[in-house]
């Protein structure tokens, strides 16, 4: 069993046009990759910087946890087209990481196969049974804030350059 969480996350793009606002009206589901199953977070209308409160899942995986990929996407609700793919997190399943997670445009495969422009960021958990610990909250975004707090423990090689 994986304990995943999402938060909140900033720095989202504008994603709409007329007839409303430019801001996105922003939903995170969390889900492992090659699974159907999901959970999904309630949408934020109107917000670059949407605070969901906090949505934990736990997911049960059917390959060996190391191989195992958990997906935080987050999309733009869009009431006549479709929703929009506003970008994608992957981490892999470990003992224990939280922390800033940048969005890229573009995931395929397993963990740190993501491309693109960073689209934001998503704050997170990923916890295994034996290591669950209650996620931090992320930490506010004060104008003194310099930049995002490294996930602890850092995280795997393949993902550090992305940050």
């Amino acid at each position: 069993m994986i304990h995943a969480c999402v938060t909140r996350a900033r720095n989202l793009p504008d994603m709409d046009r007329w007839p409303k606002g430019p801001k996105p009206d922003a939903y995170a589901r969390v889900r492992l990759v090659n699974d159907d199953n999901e959970c999904k977070t309630s949408r934020v209308d109107d917000d670059t910087s949407p605070d969901w409160g906090q949505l934990c899942c736990s997911l049960e995986p059917s390959l060996p946890l190391n191989q195992t990929t958990v997906s935080f996407v987050v999309e733009d609700y869009d009431l006549i087209t479709h929703n929009e793919v506003i970008g994608e997190c992957r981490l892999p399943a470990s003992p224990f990481e939280q922390g800033w997670c940048p969005l890229s445009a573009s995931c395929t495969g397993p963990a740190a196969d993501c491309t693109g422009v960073a689209r934001g960021e998503v704050w997170v958990s990923v916890a295994l049974p034996s290591t669950h610990q209650p996620p931090a909250a992320p930490p506010s975004d004060s104008p003194q804030e310099p930049s995002p707090p490294p996930l602890s423990p850092p995280l795997s090689p393949l993902l550090s350059p992305l940050l």
